[in-house]
């Protein structure tokens, strides 16, 4: 067994000389949650400036006299509110992404649902862990019929 650096993480391996291409040199692939939750950090800072933008761009307006008077100060400090609990709402959330990729490893095995791909959109789920729905006459308030039938009590 040699050890190799495994062009796919840069990282060393141990390997016996057999790749495949899919899963590298240690036989593990990567892992599309972590990747997952890194996309959508980028995608919630790429929001984070776009939005802070166009809010800068009202509030310049608004400073450049577009609209004065009591109700555009009111309406401006309201506009100020929002966009700094927005924003800080998008920072929140792309920083728990990304602590959450952080506390992913880089890459999994084959087997891990890590690994496999996203289901193709519209398609339906396995619903192999959920519970089937309870029959009608396992629903609350079921139990005992209005009208002469067999309930709980016997009849």
């Amino acid at each position: 067994m040699t050890t190799e650096q495994n062009p796919a993480t840069g990282r060393a391996g141990s390997t016996d000389g057999a790749s495949d291409g899919l899963t590298g040199l240690t036989g593990l692939v990567a892992n599309r949650h972590r990747a997952a939750l890194l996309a959508t950090a980028a995608e919630l800072a790429t929001g984070h400036g776009e939005i802070a933008t166009a809010f800068d761009g009202v509030g310049t307006a608004l400073a450049a006299g577009a609209w004065e008077g009591p109700s555009a100060t009111a309406w401006s400090r309201e506009l100020r509110r929002v966009r700094a609990e927005l924003l800080g709402a998008l920072s929140v959330a792309a920083a728990d992404c990304a602590a959450a990729a952080g506390a992913q490893p880089e890459q999994v095995t084959p087997g891990d649902p890590r690994a496999l791909p996203p289901p193709e959109p519209g398609a339906r789920q396995p619903m192999a862990l959920a519970a089937p729905p309870p029959r009608a006459d396992q629903r609350p308030g079921h139990g005992t019929p209005s009208r002469g039938g067999r309930g709980p009590q016997g009849g």
